[in-house]
């Protein structure tokens, strides 16, 4: 089976930086009912933001491989609560679980956990900042269907300052060649810390911020929806929908994703269009969850 080679998954730059060339086919190939082996892994899951598929699928995954699972929904059920220290608590942490899966309002909370944590730690969404396991399962399924990713033209359409999601999937997908078209909803100015991050990383990143979809002069191979984030924004701005005649822009093997939940930002339409994998998405980004998770415990199982 094929590894993660770094200690902490915190962000869309470790799918490039720290993932060997084989885990595509590996994620794809990869069964949980396969893997079931009882062990005395022990997963701390912190979960402090509300989720259905990202917490149900980290916990009932854990499970089924054979794992153990703590959780924990506030920092006010730790010592943190009485003034104790991320760094000191990081550490606590590590004495009583072997991973620590993190879903966070406060952006970097799983970075700071990572540097001081002696176990590994995954960012399962912070705030507004990053939720690499959804960029990591949007670049699976696009290998999926076309094979590759470099030279595919992508459409990232939505809100782009606080989606998380759309900040991971941007990140991963550039950096893997893909072009990069950038369409964020009216009123919605686009997040410019993260493009700046893709461009000190990858000055020849091909980003493209576009105003309207019907500016699109190419074929788009995916478009990636995201909804209006209201819980992050103070004063909530205006929203339009992704209109179903935008699906006339796909290319002959393109297709619609959509990270859940969604709003009025999609109709019935798009939803259930024939390009759309909306829901497809929802299995492949559980396999990818698993595979990760397994490969920790996997890693711990070998060591005791």
């Amino acid at each position: 089976m094929c590894e993660i080679k770094n200690r902490n998954f915190l962000s869309s730059f470790d799918i490039v930086e720290n993932l060997s060339e084989n885990t595509f086919e590996d994620i794809l190939s990869f069964r949980i009912s396969n893997q079931f082996r009882p062990s005395s892994f022990v997963v701390g899951s912190f979960f402090e933001e509300s989720s259905s598929r990202t917490r149900f699928s980290t916990e009932s995954i854990i499970q089924k491989l054979g794992g153990n699972i703590v959780h924990f929904s506030s920092l006010s059920e730790t010592s943190i609560n009485k003034g104790e220290s991320i760094k000191e608590s990081a550490r606590l942490w590590s004495e009583y679980f072997d991973l620590i899966a993190i879903r966070s309002k406060n952006e970097f909370l799983p970075h700071l956990f990572g540097k001081f944590a002696s176990v590994p730690v995954i960012n399962m969404g912070d705030g507004s900042n990053e939720h690499p396991t959804q960029g990591l399962a949007t670049v699976v399924h696009m290998y999926r269907i076309f094979e590759k990713i470099k030279g595919l033209n992508v459409c990232l359409w939505g809100d782009f300052n606080k989606s998380r999601t759309m900040h991971s999937v941007a990140i991963a997908l550039s950096l893997l060649g893909a072009n990069l078209f950038i369409c964020s909803i009216p009123s919605v100015i686009s997040d410019e810390l993260t493009l700046k991050k893709i461009k000190e990383y990858n000055p020849c990143a091909k980003i493209y911020i576009i105003d309207s979809i019907p500016m699109l002069q190419t074929k788009i191979d995916l478009f990636y929806i995201t909804r209006l984030q209201r819980e992050r924004w103070n004063i909530v701005p205006e929203y339009s929908e992704f209109l179903p005649e935008y699906c006339d822009k796909l290319s002959d093997k393109g297709i619609i994703l959509h990270p859940l939940p969604h709003n009025m930002e999609i109709s019935d339409d798009v939803l259930f269009h024939k390009k759309s994998k909306i829901y497809d998405h929802v299995v492949i980004t559980k396999q990818t969850r698993a595979w990760l998770i397994n490969s920790y415990k996997e890693l711990y199982d070998r060591s005791v």
